[in-house]
């Protein structure tokens, strides 16, 4: 679902979390209950922050949900790392491990539950299972969601508006972009690329299809003219001042 993405179900959960000082709460909840959670992380996945944020926002509202945390952070090829992942058939990293003493807080099940965040296991720990992207996938070993770009541009064109413009599009649709890099469209690279994508306006962005995973991405793509050719995601309708290569000449207005 559009809005299942986890990182806008991370706000809902907080809105849950505050709601948690209700009457009912407060009977229900009125000894905190002592609750171990594991962070498992990947050291080279600088954007893998939904579990993290999850658990900043669990140790956050800790009081009205009732529990008293303790975390430990380790890293996924550790020893203890490896042994969780095996133990409770973890796929993807970034993940939280809970204790099942987080069930007995009554908002915690409730948005537990209601956003869908993972599985409880047999012996009723709790498991993150639906990081958003970017994660890596343990069994393929690689990483989704790592969006990376390349700018075709005129490194002569001073004045051609640059793709900020563009970009803002991913990050008000919580897709981060791994990596930008920029090449001349006169370059051997840039000539292959441009005749590839039929560019002929710079500056273009060819996008991974990293893009895909995201529940966003589809408004990102009508909104900003981004279309699908090649296995990859193009934009090379720039709004001026422009280079056209073509008439080999910038154009600083469509009238």
């Amino acid at each position: 679902m559009r809005r299942g993405l986890l990182i806008l179900s991370l706000l809902l959960l907080a809105a849950i979390f505050m709601l948690s000082t209700t009457q009912e709460t407060q009977v229900v909840q009125k000894n905190e209950t002592n609750v171990s959670i594991t962070l498992i992380e990947m050291d080279g996945c600088t954007n893998c922050h939904s579990a993290s944020l999850l658990l900043s926002r669990m140790n956050f509202f800790s009081e009205g949900l009732g529990l008293s945390i303790t975390n430990r952070t380790v890293d996924w090829d550790s020893e203890i790392g490896r042994e969780l992942i095996a133990k409770y058939n973890i796929t993807r990293v970034p993940t939280l491990v809970i204790s099942k003493e987080a069930g007995s807080s009554i908002a915690f099940l409730d948005a537990w539950g209601k956003n869908r965040l993972g599985t409880q296991e047999s012996d009723g720990t709790y498991v993150m299972r639906n990081p958003a992207p970017p994660y890596y996938d343990v069994d393929k070993r690689n990483f989704v969601g790592e969006v990376t770009v390349i700018e075709i541009v005129d490194s002569d064109c001073s004045q051609c508006l640059n793709l900020t413009y563009l970009y803002d599009y991913f990050w008000r649709a919580g897709i981060p972009l791994a990596n930008i890099t920029s090449v001349d469209h006169s370059s051997a690279q840039g000539q292959e690329l441009t005749g590839r994508y039929n560019i002929t306006k710079t500056p273009s962005a060819i996008i991974s299809k990293d893009a895909e995973v995201y529940d966003l991405f589809d408004e990102v793509q009508s909104g900003a003219g981004i279309r699908k050719e090649d296995g990859a995601y193009v934009f090379k309708d720039p709004f001026p001042p422009y280079y056209d290569t073509i008439k080999e000449k910038i154009v600083e207005s469509e009238n």
